[in-house]
């Protein structure tokens, strides 16, 4: 069979197979450039909206999980204690799963959520901090998804 360039074929002459092969799907470059997009332009998509917010939803609740414990260890402590460390994480992995998009936080949270929630049932006898593990497992959904979408764009060149 005898195949012309740019005819139906989806690559380029000579280019061997992961040898600059150029899938085009008419698709994969925004504002008309030839530029593909950067993971923040991709993250922006209108098509992205559930990942974006699910992320900040997950990331928020971190925050607020950061903030009480932080308050309540400088109101009902009134000294330096573990909890602020708990508090700093927290604050840290927030901001690293929202910034970042990263799937190793969302695992950490769930799993630092987890072992907590795990702990306060084991000494209190009650369900304490099931907000951490419910915030880890909504990030670890949505950071999976948004980087399954990401690796898909940046391999085959299509947008979500």
């Amino acid at each position: 069979m005898n195949y012309q360039q740019g005819v139906g074929t989806g690559y380029q002459q000579g280019a061997g197979y992961g040898q600059g092969t150029n899938y085009d799907y008419g698709q994969a470059y925004v504002n008309g450039t030839s530029e593909p997009m950067t993971k923040k332009e991709f993250y922006k998509l209108p098509r992205l909206k559930d990942c974006r917010s699910s992320i900040l939803a997950s990331a928020i609740i971190c925050y607020f999980s950061a903030g009480v414990t932080l308050i309540a260890s400088f109101l009902l402590q009134g000294y330096v204690s573990a909890s602020i460390l708990d508090g700093i994480l927290l604050l840290a992995l927030g901001l690293w799963m929202q910034l970042g998009k990263s799937r190793v936080c969302a695992i950490i949270l769930t799993c630092y959520g987890a072992f907590n929630m795990i702990l306060m049932l084991a000494l209190y006898g009650q369900v304490q901090g099931w907000l951490i593990p419910v915030a880890g497992i909504l990030g670890i959904v949505y950071t999976f998804k948004f980087n399954k979408l990401w690796d898909r764009y940046i391999k085959e060149g299509v947008l979500p």
